[in-house]
C-alpha cells in the first residue's frame, strides 16, 4: 500500500492570542494513493486533543481498499461517518464516485468544510453534515439517500453508531469500514453488537482489519 504525505504551504494558527489558552495548530496535508499515486487529495490535521481530527492508519487501509474495488464506489451515494480528515470519502470521489456526504459531529464537521473547499476539483460531488450518533434528528432521515457507508476506525462508541447504522443499512446498503484491532475486548464487544442489530461481518485477518458489514437476510425492521 503506498501512500505518500507532503506537508505543503504553512500552518494556521487558531483559537485566542492567550498564552494560557490553547491554540489550534491546521497542518495541511497532500496525499497520494495507489501503485502509481493516480489519486492524490488534500486533507488537513488539526493538532488538538480529539482523536478525529488526526489521519489514522485505518484510513489508508480504506483508501486503498476503494481504489483497489472502485467498481463497488463508482457512481454510488456514499456516506462517510466519522470523515474527520475526510480521506476515505476523498478518495471515493476522486474515483467515481456520483456524490459523496462528509458526516462527523458539528465541531469537527467544520474541518470537512474546509477539506471541501482545498479540493477545488471534487467540490461539486462532496457536500458536508453534521451527524450524532444515535440522535434521530432530522439530517439523520436526510441521509437514507445512500447506496454505501464508508468509514476508518469508528468503534469506539459502538452502541450509538450501531443504532445509526441499522438506521441508514436499508435496502442493500453496504457498509464498508476498515478498524484497527486492539484488543480481544474489543472485538468481543463488537460482535456483540453485530449480533444485537442482526448484522453480518466479513473481515481480514491482521491487525488492521477491512470489514464489510450487511444486514441479515431476514432482519425485522
Amino acid at each position: 500500500m503506498d501512500h505518500i504525505v507532503n506537508s505543503y504551504g504553512s500552518s494556521d494558527a487558531e483559537g485566542g492570542s492567550s498564552a494560557e489558552e490553547n491554540v489550534l495548530v491546521s497542518v495541511p496535508q497532500c496525499w497520494s494513493f495507489g501503485n502509481d499515486g493516480q489519486v492524490t487529495i488534500k486533507t488537513c490535521q488539526v493538532m488538538s486533543d480529539d482523536y478525529g481530527l488526526f489521519p489514522w492508519p485505518s484510513a489508508f487501509l480504506l483508501a486503498e481498499f476503494i481504489i483497489s474495488h472502485s467498481h463497488l464506489f463508482g457512481d454510488k451515494t456514499i456516506i462517510e461517518l466519522g470523515s474527520g480528515t475526510c480521506i476515505g470519502g476523498l478518495v471515493a470521489a476522486s474515483i467515481g464516485a456520483s456524490r459523496v456526504i462528509l458526516t462527523d459531529r458539528e465541531e469537527i464537521s467544520e474541518n470537512c468544510v474546509k477539506i471541501q473547499q482545498m479540493n477545488a476539483n471534487l467540490r461539486d460531488r462532496i457536500t458536508v453534515q453534521s451527524l450524532v450518533w444515535g440522535e434521530f434528528r432530522s439530517d439523520l432521515f436526510d441521509l437514507q439517500c445512500a447506496n454505501v457507508i464508508i468509514a476508518a476506525d469508528i468503534f469506539y462508541d459502538e452502541k450509538d453508531i450501531f443504532a445509526t447504522l441499522h438506521h441508514l443499512m436499508k435496502d442493500g446498503v453496504v457498509f464498508y469500514t476498515a478498524y484497527q484491532d486492539r484488543s480481544e475486548e474489543n472485538m468481543d464487544m463488537l460482535n456483540l453488537q453485530l449480533e444485537n442489530w442482526d448484522m453480518t461481518l466479513e473481515e481480514g485477518n491482521h491487525f488492521l482489519r477491512m470489514f464489510i458489514i450487511k444486514m441479515k437476510p431476514n432482519y425485522k425492521i
